[in-house]
């Protein structure tokens, strides 16, 4: 199939309500694949795709949120806090929202909370204080997140104990059935079906 029907086939996709991380490793795996057949540069070939990427990245000696294109053009900071270090940004599988964490404070007196914002930067609301690695249901209406497991600050990824689910509709939070055995878990998230949620453990 030539690039061109490809990517026109990726552009139908991506108006499919599935996760926009899987769709852009969708993009990028189906353009990589067709290399030789086409001449153009491979960032030539992102410029063409619909989609955009989300991170983190330290700029003015602070951490911040950015947006770009596929093709690492027009780079945008959507935060802009001089005060506030966010980090791990997650885009919702709807694509029309942020969750991420950000830190305030000093040493052992940071508080990192979670957050969620528009996905142009608008609209940002703290959701939770003492909340790490957060995650998205799969119908964009609930945020997991990991209670941090003491309340003085650490830095290590998995300094965490249960895991809990904020809904956005209600504003409620719910405990994981077995939350009080969960201990020291990075990198949550939902499976596909939202019914279960996958994690790893470090100890």
């Amino acid at each position: 199939m030539p690039i061109q029907n490809k990517l026109r086939a990726l552009k139908r996709l991506a108006g499919a309500k599935q996760s926009s991380g899987a769709l852009l490793a969708t993009a990028l795996f189906a353009v990589a694949l067709t290399a030789a057949e086409t001449q153009a540069p491979f960032r030539e070939r992102l410029s063409q795709l619909p989609f955009k990427i989300a991170y983190e990245t330290y700029v003015n000696d602070n951490w911040e949120i950015f947006v770009m294109n596929a093709d690492g053009s027009n780079p945008i900071n959507l935060t802009q806090t001089p005060k506030e270090q966010e980090h791990y940004p997650q885009v919702s599988p709807d694509s029309t929202k942020i969750c991420f964490v950000a830190d305030e404070g000093e040493g052992r007196e940071t508080v990192r909370s979670l957050y969620v914002m528009d996905v142009d930067g608008r609209n940002r609301k703290k959701l939770v204080d003492h909340a790490r690695e957060p995650f998205w249901s799969p119908d964009s209406k609930v945020i997991g997140f990991l209670p941090q497991e003491y309340p003085k600050f650490n830095v290590i990824d998995y300094y965490t104990k249960g895991m809990s689910f904020y809904d956005l509709n209600t504003g409620k939070i719910e405990a994981h059935l077995n939350s009080t055995n969960l201990h020291h878990l990075y990198n949550p998230c939902f499976a596909p079906n939202g019914k279960w949620g996958n994690r790893r453990c470090a100890h």
